[in-house]
């Protein structure tokens, strides 16, 4: 250390790296006070934000309907009546109706979708041959093969002179191949 003669030495530092309990205890207050004021900040804005949300007209009527007359007249009066009293005759009637709303403008109604419908098939056969007409129209003579009919209800029609005519009313499905080869002509 030093020498006697020269005084006392440059001054010692010592650094304690313990923290100080007391500055321990003050940060520790600091971040719980921090914590509860964030909290009370989040609670604050979710009931800012619930409590925001406008009520429909006919939800504040009810409100005001259903609030009893002391609370709408400012006076003090316990809100929970005995309950082996009888109702109150100065509590006001509660609304009971709903509030009329236009109804919607109509809308155009859906186009719905037709499935594809499919030519039918038609053979037509018959003895003895004959002409043959569909839907009034000649078509030729029987035999007839493979005649490209729409779908739907067709009348067919068979005849021949001196013979009594074949009518019929057909239905065609979408598709279908439609055979009628059974027909025989009567004489008259």
């Amino acid at each position: 250390m030093g020498c006697p003669d020269q005084g006392p030495g440059p001054p010692v530092v010592l650094i304690d790296f313990d923290a100080d309990p007391a500055t321990k205890r003050l940060r520790g207050r600091v971040a719980a006070v921090a914590v509860g004021f964030l909290v009370a900040l989040a609670g604050g804005a979710v009931w800012l934000g619930s409590s925001s949300i406008p009520a429909s007209p006919a939800s504040r009527e009810k409100l005001v309907a259903s609030a009893p007359a002391s609370a709408r007249s400012g006076t003090f009066v316990p809100s929970r009546p005995d309950p082996g009293s009888p109702p109150s005759a100065t509590s006001p009637p509660v609304r009971t109706t709903r509030p009329t709303v236009a109804p919607p403008p109509p809308r155009p109604p859906a186009r719905v979708a037709r499935p594809r419908l499919e030519p039918g098939l038609l053979s037509v056969n018959a003895i003895p041959w004959g002409s043959v007409y569909l839907d009034g129209q000649r078509i030729g003579n029987t035999p007839q093969s493979d005649r490209t009919v729409a779908p739907g209800r067709h009348r067919l029609r068979v005849e021949r002179e001196g013979y009594r005519p074949y009518d019929r009313v057909i239905d065609v499905a979408s598709g279908q191949r439609l055979r009628i080869t059974d027909i025989t002509l009567v004489e008259r």
